[in-house]
């Protein structure tokens, strides 16, 4: 039974309260089947042994016979169970779905239901929010229980006896643990089990209120309510918390020794605090050079690295200079027989300046006689080449001249072509009427002639039927004659009009036979114009291509003469090219003596600058050698110390044991 006494009071407080109580309905010996519904723990097995019980929880476990399964929705069947119970739980289920989950732990049980917990009442809702408060301020943490108390809201006790009472059950609530005393002892365990230094206390307490305080814990208010339904026959508790013999009474010397060790470690917190928060920032302090030292010692290797790869390449370039003194002397033994040769080919190159020299003196003779003829042909080339250009300009002007009086007759061609395209369609339209009038005359004279043939025809018809009407043969004999006067009249007049249309026709065919002669040796006139002007014009292009011509031929021979003296221009550049590279060979043997001679003092220097920066950087080597050495063993020499601090640290602290209130 020590075991259970050393439980965080809160815990063993809610599970003694529900045990007392089971233990106050048991009837005889038998055994009880229990339901712990949010019983992951299995604390209740620790206070009821002998009895059967099943553990449902949303959360798994290692606990043995624990089924998952929610409260709302238990997985079992009707009256499976004596009691159903819940500790601490209905506060963790959400408003909406309470009435759901006292129903169904009301459905699966056979005998009684008891539901644990903190319920509705202003001083436990004020020793919460006060609890919480403390545990921020004190110890800064924040609650996951208490949280959930807040968010969710507390039960309401009467509405919980009022839902079993609706679903057939008899119902009783019973209280225990005062609430400031439950205050007073939660904030003090929570703070002796936040505290490392302290968690060894803990038990002390617990054992304390366990044994001593928790069967008299009934003042109000109380912190925590047990209602309890009852189904079909089953009886109800008495409705006050059932007189329990104390455990265990500990020595008032042992209360006082607790105190005094309490108010001790009190009294040093602040310094131990402030050394925990000197150690954190030692800590972090080393942490922080830790990670500096590594740096320094990345950037040490890569030097080192560095270093390496410099000493490579100095090796690669002294075994180079090495190579390059080899080659030198092989170079230098060859000297004296090159240097044979060097005279000797400067004696022919500076014979060979000899002979150039005189070549030259002849050819500046020859070039001064060029510059002179050069000199009159460029003077005859001006004379030529300025009169070319006026007798250009003179023919130029000229052909403007003709160009012009040539465009002037086209245009005064053109005007009377014009005019005379104007007569020739006026006549023509005036003959084409004078024809229509002719023809419309040739139709009367038809008409009248059809008419003439008609009266004849008549009178042939009348002089057949004159023996038939002898009497009217006078009359119509006398008619006819009529008849015959007025149409010999009226063909008299026709004849006198067509005699008068034909001579018209005539007098207009002379007329427009005189007008097209007339053309005729106007269009004769311009076409001979027209012909002089094309012969001026070919007499003009031909003249203008003599002069083409001769210009021409004045141009090549300028071109010519260009190219002579292009030509001797070239002779003379061959020349100086020739006196240059004789002076660049020779400046060429200089400066290969100079460049030989320099290259030979260089390397030596080279090499001897060479060896000095070898030397230099095999002691940069084995200084970057000696600091990563000395940084390896402050390295370790830190994290010795910092291994040695952290374990002191733990042994100080000790293990962190579980949070109370816990259910």
């Amino acid at each position: 039974m020590s075991s259970v006494l050393d439980m965080p009071f809160d815990q063993y407080q809610r599970y003694r309260l529900v045990s007392a109580l089971v233990e106050s309905l048991r009837e005889g010996s038998e055994g009880l089947t229990i339901l712990d519904v949010g019983g992951r723990t299995a604390l209740l097995r620790q206070f009821l042994p002998a009895d059967r019980i099943t553990l449902v929880d949303v959360e798994p476990s290692d606990q043995p016979g624990l089924v998952l399964g929610d409260g709302s929705a238990l997985p079992f069947a009707d009256g499976a169970f004596d009691l159903v119970c819940a500790f601490d739980t209905l506060e963790h289920v959400p408003p909406q779905g309470r009435e759901r989950f006292l129903s169904e732990c009301l459905r699966v049980a056979r005998r009684h239901v008891a539901i644990a917990g903190p319920y509705q009442a202003p001083e436990v809702e004020e020793a919460e929010v006060l609890l919480q408060r403390f545990l921020k301020d004190k110890l800064h943490v924040e609650h996951r229980y208490l949280e959930e108390h807040r968010h969710n809201g507390l039960p309401d006790r009467m509405l919980t006896e009022e839902t079993f009472r609706g679903l057939g059950a008899r119902v009783v609530s019973i209280g225990h643990g005062n609430v400031h005393r439950w205050l007073g002892l939660i904030s003090l365990s929570m703070y002796l089990d936040y505290t490392p230094a302290l968690q060894d206390l803990a038990p002390r307490l617990s054992r304390f209120y366990n044994g001593a305080l928790f069967a008299s814990d009934t003042l109000e208010p109380v912190y925590r309510h047990v209602v309890i339904a009852a189904k079909g026959g089953a009886r109800l508790p008495a409705a006050v918390f059932p007189r329990l013999p104390a455990a265990s009474q500990p020595s008032t010397q042992a209360i006082e020794s607790f105190a005094r060790e309490l108010a001790s470690f009190d009294a040093h917190r602040d310094g131990w605090e402030r050394e925990w928060k000197r150690l954190e920032r030692v800590v972090k302090g080393l942490e922080k050079d830790l990670t500096e030292h590594k740096l320094a010692l990345d950037e040490l290797r890569e030097r080192k690295r560095e270093l390496e790869s410099v000493r490579a390449t100095l090796e690669e370039d002294l075994a180079g200079h090495r190579a390059s003194i080899e080659d030198l002397r092989v170079e230098l033994a060859r000297f004296p027989s090159q240097i044979e040769a060097f005279q000797a080919t400067v004696a022919a190159l500076q014979r060979d300046l000899e002979q150039h020299r005189e070549l030259e003196q002849r050819l500046g003779s020859e070039l001064e006689a060029l510059e002179a003829e050069r000199s009159r042909l460029l003077e005859l080339r001006a004379s030529e080449q300025a009169q070319a250009e006026q007798r250009a300009r003179e023919l130029e002007a000229d052909l403007k001249g003709h160009r012009e009086a040539l465009d002037d007759q086209r245009a005064l061609l053109a005007a009377e072509q014009q005019l005379r395209a104007q007569e020739t369609t006026a006549f023509r339209a005036m003959l084409a009427e004078h024809k229509q009038r002719i023809e419309q005359f040739e139709e009367v004279v038809a008409t009248q002639t059809a008419d003439l043939t008609a009266t004849r025809e008549t009178l042939t018809a009348v002089r057949r039927e004159h023996s038939a009407v002898e009497a009217e043969r006078a009359r119509l004999a006398e008619l006819r004659l009529k008849e015959l006067d007025s149409a010999r009249l009226q063909k008299t007049e026709l004849e006198a009009v067509i005699a008068a249309q034909t001579v018209q026709s005539q007098r207009f065919e002379a007329l427009f036979h005189a007008e097209q002669t007339a053309r005729a040796k106007d269009v004769d006139l311009l076409r001979g114009e027209l012909a002089q002007a094309a012969a001026l014009r070919a007499e003009l292009e031909a003249d203008l291509d003599g002069h083409r011509r001769a210009l021409l031929a004045t141009r090549s021979q300028l071109q010519s003469l260009e190219a002579e003296y292009a030509a001797l221009l070239a002779d003379r550049a061959a020349i100086v090219a020739d006196r240059a590279a004789i002076d660049a060979d020779r400046a060429a043997i200089d400066a290969d003596r100079t460049r030989i001679t320099a290259e030979r003092d260089e390397t030596q220097a080279r090499l001897v600058q060479a060896e000095a920066v070898i030397r230099d950087q095999q002691r940069q080597l084995g200084e970057a050698a000696a600091a990563i050495a000395a940084q390896d063993a402050l390295i370790g020499a830190l994290r010795a110390e910092l291994k040695h601090r952290w374990k002191s640290l733990k042994r100080a602290l000790g293990p962190k044991r579980p949070t109370p209130g816990e259910g």
